[in-house]
C-alpha cells in the first residue's frame, strides 16, 4: 500500500520556491515604488525650474531703468545677473538678482525706498528657486550683443559683460537628469525698434 502525501524534501523545496518568489515580488514592488517616487520628484523639479525660468524670462524681458535712474542691467556675470524690473506691477522697478550659490539657484528682490530712491540690501528678500544644479564650470548666464547671431566673433560677450552692450541673455539650468534653457531679448534696450 502506497501512502499519499508529500515528503519533507518536497515540502522544503516548495516552501523555498514560494519564499524566493515572494521575495522577488516584494523586491520588484520596492524597485517600482522607488522609481515612481524618483520620477515624481524629477517631475516636480522640472516643473519648478521651468516655472522659474519662465518668470525669469518675463522679468528680464521687461527690464527698465531703476527708479534711481540706473541702467536696466546692473551686473552681467556667469553665475549672477542683476537688473531692474517692475515685477509686481506697482509702478516701481524692483532690483532683481538671480544667482547661483553652491548647487542652488536663487532669486533676490529689493524694493525701492525713500527719496532719493535707494535699494537697501538689508531689505532683500531671497527665494530658493531650485536645488541640485550640476553646472560646475559651466556658465548659467551667457550674454550677447545686438549683432548676435550674425557676429559670432564678438559673441558671447566676455565676462563680466558690459551691461550697456547686453541685448540678449541665455540662461542654462543643468540639473541631474535634465537641462532647461531660456533665451531672453531685453525689450527696453533694443536698438532696432
Amino acid at each position: 500500500m502506497k501512502s499519499k502525501g508529500y515528503t519533507i524534501i518536497e515540502v522544503l523545496i516548495a516552501s523555498s520556491l514560494m519564499i524566493v518568489l515572494g521575495l522577488g515580488i516584494v523586491g520588484l514592488q520596492r524597485i517600482l515604488a522607488v522609481s515612481q517616487v524618483e520620477t515624481f520628484e524629477n517631475f516636480l523639479s522640472i516643473d519648478q525650474s521651468n516655472i522659474a525660468l519662465t518668470l525669469f524670462e518675463k522679468e528680464l524681458r521687461t527690464a527698465s531703468y531703476s527708479d534711481s535712474g540706473a541702467y536696466p542691467i546692473e551686473l552681467a556675470d556667469n553665475y549672477e545677473i542683476i537688473f531692474y524690473s517692475d515685477i509686481d506691477h506697482d509702478g516701481q522697478a524692483e532690483k532683481v538678482r538671480y544667482y547661483v550659490s553652491g548647487t542652488s539657484f536663487y532669486k533676490e528682490i529689493i524694493n525701492p525706498e525713500g527719496n532719493p530712491v535707494t535699494y537697501p540690501q538689508a531689505q532683500a528678500i531671497t527665494y530658493v528657486i531650485t536645488e541640485g544644479l550640476i553646472n560646475p564650470g559651466t556658465p548659467v548666464f551667457t550674454y550677447y550683443n545686438e549683432d548676435w547671431p550674425m557676429d559670432t566673433t564678438n559673441n558671447p560677450l566676455p565676462i563680466p559683460a558690459t551691461a550697456s552692450e547686453v541685448r540678449m541673455v541665455s540662461a542654462n539650468i543643468n540639473l541631474e537628469k535634465f537641462s532647461l534653457n531660456a533665451n531672453v531679448h531685453i525689450r527696453t534696450v533694443k536698438d532696432n525698434l
